[in-house]
């Protein structure tokens, strides 16, 4: 049974912590650190809370230019507002003046930002040097995304009876929507460690009017037996 504040399972009466009904099958204290590290700042914050505008954001060096000239008009306004604050504070009046304090204090707001958000960071300075590398290239995939997401779909329509798909990692659950799989005959479970990305999935999902259950887990410890979805 489920309620907002535990779950507990039929099979073995184990109690489970809920986050907004969501039962969560994993320990904090078992986590690992960096596994923690990365839920906390990475999904569970800024990329977690804009994700849809930060994970292009972070791969835009690798993406053509046709899906993301956008971000790359967002990180050229970004590296002109940090040069010309920069070249005001050398060049108009320095610190002696109003202007140059507040210029001071926004490239001290900046810098504290970076440090926090390292990846943007490397972003920032990066993010050129890699697209002209990669231009140089002539890689050609054997197999897109898209088409691997096709073949599998195709393989498993051909399944008979209902199928039951676990989905570890799967975020805000974009994939699942942006490549058909919600369009299988399948009961769907969602499975994630960051409670900012899997909310954000279950909004999705709940605004399709999909049926799909969620849980908190680690992809490492799985909370389900080999080749079988566990209910509860």
């Amino acid at each position: 049974m489920e309620s907002t504040t535990y779950w507990q399972c039929r099979s073995c009466n184990s109690l489970f912590r809920c986050i907004d009904g969501i039962p969560c099958f994993y320990r904090e204290q078992r986590l690992h650190r960096h596994d923690r590290k990365l839920r906390d700042s990475f999904y569970n914050g800024l990329v977690g809370l804009f994700y849809q505008f930060m994970m292009p954001l972070l791969v835009m060096p690798a993406r053509p230019m046709k899906i993301s000239w956008k971000h790359w008009l967002f990180y050229f306004f970004v590296c002109t507002g940090v040069v010309q604050v920069s070249a005001g504070l050398l060049t108009e009046g320095g610190l002696y003046s109003y202007a140059g304090l507040f210029r001071l204090l926004t490239l001290g707001a900046a810098g504290f930002f970076f440090w926090r958000h390292t990846y943007l960071f490397y972003l920032l300075m990066l993010a050129v040097p890699v697209k002209l590398a990669l231009l140089k290239s002539s890689f050609t995939p054997e197999k897109s995304f898209s088409r691997i997401h096709d073949e599998l779909l195709k393989g498993l329509e051909r399944c008979h009876g209902k199928l039951e798909i676990l989905d570890i990692s799967t975020g805000s659950c974009n994939s699942l929507i942006r490549h058909g799989w919600l369009d299988l005959d399948a009961n769907l479970t969602g499975l994630d460690l960051s409670e900012v990305m899997l909310k954000k999935g279950v909004r999705q999902i709940t605004a399709l009017h999909r049926p799909m259950d969620f849980v908190f887990a680690e992809a490492s410890d799985l909370p389900f037996a080999s080749d079988f979805l566990m209910s509860p």
